[in-house]
Parts: structure tokens; C-alpha cells; sequence
């Protein structure tokens, strides 16, 4: 008891959060964006989706909320994550949802850019973990 007193104690509510912007890719196709990645756009009220299928790059723009064609970022109740409606979009263009996936974010202009071919993560957490067997998926995937 004596070494504890000299130690710190860790409480995980305290941790900062990152400042490097992510977005994943649920299982299900839904988007989400982590504080970071939603900061860098500028907090929007409403962003359109586009994809490159050539070189596998998905981007988020933020536009004018009055704009039809584009999808409002949800706040999860807890935490600070936004969601964006992807699943006609990962549908539509074949993009695999099989896993949900954790992908590192460029910004340019306000603008999120997410190379699908380049490095990610795969985001199952506490969640995923298989019962009794401590594994945890957080393993990280080069580009192929």
C-alpha cells in the first residue's frame, strides 16, 4: 500500500481527447466523425458526401444547411462523436462494411478526405471483444 501513495492514479474521464481528426466506417455503413474531425470543417450544420472511385477517396464537404442534397451531422447524446448517414453511400459505391474500420483524416480547406486504400484501423472496441478470451481488435492495416 505504501508504493501506491506515491503513484498517480489514472481516471479515464480526465484524459484529454485527441486532436487528430478520424472518421469510421460502422459495420452497418454509418459514418462517424470524431470532435477533431468535425472541428475541422467548421462545426457544419450539414455536409454532402462525395467519392472518388478511382483512387478509393471518400470527402466530406460542409455546405449551406438549406441544401437539399446534403446530410446533417448528428451528435451522439454521449461523448463527442457526430454521425452522417452512410448506408446507401457505402451501398451505392461498394464500399466494404463488413468491419468497421477507423481511417485518419486529411483536411484541406474545411474539407475531410479519406483515403479507403490507405492506412486504417479496425474499430471494434469493447463491444467486439470476443467473451472470456481478452482479444482485443485494434490491429492497424497498411495499404495494400
Amino acid at each position: 500500500m505504501d508504493r501506491l501513495r506515491k503513484m498517480e492514479r489514472w481516471d479515464r474521464k480526465s484524459a484529454p481527447r485527441t486532436t487528430t481528426a478520424f472518421v469510421t466506417i460502422q459495420k452497418d455503413g454509418l459514418f462517424s466523425l470524431n470532435e477533431a474531425a468535425f472541428k475541422a470543417m467548421g462545426e457544419p450544420e450539414m455536409v454532402d458526401i462525395f467519392y472518388d472511385r478511382e483512387q478509393s477517396i471518400v470527402a466530406f464537404a460542409p455546405i449551406d444547411e438549406s441544401n437539399a442534397t446534403g446530410y446533417p451531422p448528428r451528435k451522439q447524446p454521449t461523448g463527442a462523436t457526430w454521425y452522417v448517414a452512410g448506408q446507401m453511400f457505402t451501398r451505392h459505391h461498394g464500399i466494404d462494411t463488413t468491419i468497421a474500420r477507423r481511417y485518419p483524416v486529411e483536411v484541406e480547406d474545411n474539407i475531410l478526405f479519406i483515403n479507403l486504400k490507405g492506412p486504417s484501423a479496425i474499430a471494434t472496441g469493447v463491444r467486439g471483444r470476443k467473451a472470456n478470451t481478452g482479444e482485443v481488435k485494434a490491429t492497424l492495416q497498411g495499404s495494400e
